[in-house]
């Protein structure tokens, strides 16, 4: 039998299932639900490894578990504050992104090269963008396709980033294609 002072030793079955629950990754699914036993049982270790990941998954969770899902596990005054921290680091991101690779004004390949500007713009006309726009990766102008972004240079700013002309560029095997736009941060 036990002496008294080797009980305090023996860990309890909510420290025990704790420490198993913390060893494990949260899962997107799990979370609330481990959130919630972590707040019923005390578990603050547990509820805080929880937290951070809902803090730092909280759109994708909003979209998978429902703002009112969301509510209910979390409490409306601790929801408020993750969402509305959640707005302000949105806003800060869109800010970052309007001051990184976004062009005021896209002009027409043919006019870039020829500094020819004035007049209105042939919409048929290739679309090009400074290189600056394009390898930035963060807001591209509307309508980049980002798998294909080397092809809205122009031919001038092509040759400087790349290497090689459009025409040779075209001509390279695709594994080339993808090592010089690697080396020029458009991949």
């Amino acid at each position: 039998m036990p002496q008294q002072g080797d009980m305090s030793s023996v860990p309890t079955l909510k420290t025990l299932i704790e420490q198993s629950l913390l060893q494990k990754s949260i899962r997107t699914v799990d979370v609330l639900r481990t959130y919630q036993y972590a707040e019923m049982v005390h578990a603050e270790r547990l509820r805080q490894k929880c937290l951070k990941f809902i803090v730092d998954s909280f759109p994708a969770l909003r979209e998978m578990a429902g703002e009112e899902n969301l509510r209910v596990a979390l409490g409306d005054e601790l929801f408020e504050t993750i969402d509305k921290n959640q707005q302000e680091t949105d806003l800060e991101c869109q800010k970052f992104a309007s001051r990184k690779g976004q062009v005021l004004e896209p002009k027409a390949c043919e006019a870039a090269i020829s500094g020819t500007g004035t007049g209105p713009v042939d919409s048929r006309a290739p679309v090009c963008y400074p290189y600056a726009a394009l390898k930035a990766g963060v807001a591209w102008p509307a309508g980049v396709d980002p798998n294909s972004r080397e092809a809205y240079l122009s031919e001038e700013e092509f040759l400087q980033v790349m290497g090689v002309t459009q025409n040779a560029f075209n001509e390279l095997p695709v594994w080339k294609k993808n090592m010089l736009k690697k080396e020029a941060s458009l991949f």
